[in-house]
């Protein structure tokens, strides 16, 4: 299921002139992605969460428990990095979900093992090609 806070289309926008923040997250449930936190508390919802994300500009994804605690809190952690750009580190996990923000990348466009980076704020993207391999989606071998 995908929580979606969206406007004008763009899955990602961050700054003061207009006074709003926003982004659109994907869900991966049962997934934790398994790198170092930026910052971590425990919420009493998971759009708190993705608040807090979208108003820091280097959290780019979080981890949210999948089951609230004793006291009606899951525990949030928020996340310099992403699943595209650290795709080894996404682990299956019974106690959590991953979001990441939406992005074209999650239809895995680069081939040959080419890592796609996710442009945000663009709604685009950019492979970069394994070695030997080079064109838009790393498609041709040299």
């Amino acid at each position: 299921e995908t929580k979606v806070v969206d406007v004008r289309g763009k899955p990602l926008s961050r700054g003061t002139a207009e006074g709003i923040a926003y982004a659109k997250f994907k869900a991966h449930k049962f997934s934790y992605l398994n790198v170092t936190a930026i910052g971590s508390d425990y919420v009493g919802k998971g759009s708190e969460c993705g608040f807090a994300c979208v108003n820091i500009p280097s959290c780019f994804s979080f981890n949210l428990a999948a089951f609230h605690d004793m006291h009606d809190k899951v525990l949030c952690e928020l996340l310099l990095s992403d699943m595209y750009n650290n795709s080894d580190k996404l682990v299956p996990s019974q106690r959590h979900h991953h979001y990441s923000i939406a992005s074209t990348c999650f239809k895995r466009p680069c081939q040959n093992n080419g890592k796609c980076m996710a442009l945000y704020e663009k709604n685009s993207y950019e492979c970069v090609c394994a070695k030997g391999y080079t064109g838009m989606h790393c498609e041709t071998g040299e």
